[in-house]
């Protein structure tokens, strides 16, 4: 789907543009190459919750976009169902207005991922179920030092990272890939005291701008027992990552 929006627009999304060091002068030279953000899990025993780098188990990676997942020579030719990745919120926005459609409100995706189900999470407070409904990094919630080391084939689904969207049962209503697979951009922009108002959710940089948005849903590279409905997270709108995806919303009559 987003394909056909790049084939019909011609659009060129933030990944796949170089950067400005006047815009980001915090940048590394090698950050400023068009690329995106991909899992490059270390290869000694690391406890990540000592240490706020991620960069131990991320790396950027020049190439890296939407076509090409992990850098140059990878492609999604056998991809074609899976959840768009490497794309910043503007990136998102951008296909959303193409479909006349827009990005969900963070209290409209909690909604949607509720379905109505009281538990935190839509297969029940189980973790070792998790694997039956959500593309999440395995069903032990790793101890620490096990994450990110090892590979993410805990839930023997035969998916090492992003899976074929709905290869995981749907919630009740009829919502697929709502936990796991894929971090889904929102319309909000972040603000640590949400409590389910719209405008209680945004936080804007003085020039006016949206600085970081929020993300829901976890992905495959989450662990199984921090995977629920009400989770959250903020990201940099410009930011491009393998884990990053997002669905569109209608409004009703429109």
């Amino acid at each position: 789907q987003f394909k056909e929006f790049v084939d019909a627009t011609g659009y060129v999304t933030f990944a796949e543009k170089s950067l400005s060091k006047e815009e980001f002068p915090n940048a590394p030279p090698e950050q400023l190459v068009p690329g995106a953000t991909i899992f490059s899990p270390p290869s000694d025993d690391i406890d990540p919750w000592a240490s706020d780098d991620a960069w131990r188990w991320w790396s950027y990676t020049a190439g890296a976009c939407w076509k090409s997942p992990e850098g140059k020579g990878s492609s999604i030719k056998h991809r074609m169902d899976h959840p768009v990745v490497c794309l910043n919120a503007n990136d998102a926005q951008a296909y959303a207005k193409w479909a006349g459609k827009r990005l969900p409100t963070e209290a409209e995706w909690e909604y949607a991922a509720r379905a109505g189900a009281g538990t935190a999470r839509f297969w029940g407070n189980d973790p070792a179920k998790a694997c039956k409904y959500a593309n999440v990094f395995d069903t032990s919630g790793a101890a620490s030092g096990e994450f990110p080391t090892m590979a993410p084939h805990q839930c023997d689904d035969g998916y090492e990272q992003t899976s074929p969207v709905g290869s995981y049962s749907a919630n009740a209503f009829g919502l697929h890939d709502t936990a796991g697979n894929a971090w889904e951009w929102n319309e909000d922009c972040w603000h640590k005291s949400y409590n389910g108002a719209p405008s209680n959710s945004r936080a804007w940089m003085a020039d006016g701008r949206c600085n970081q948005r929020i993300v829901r849903g976890g992905s495959w590279i989450s662990i199984s027992r921090y995977v629920r409905s009400g989770n959250r997270s903020k990201i940099n709108t410009d930011s491009r990552i393998y884990r990053n995806g997002f669905r569109v919303a209608l409004t009703l009559g429109s």
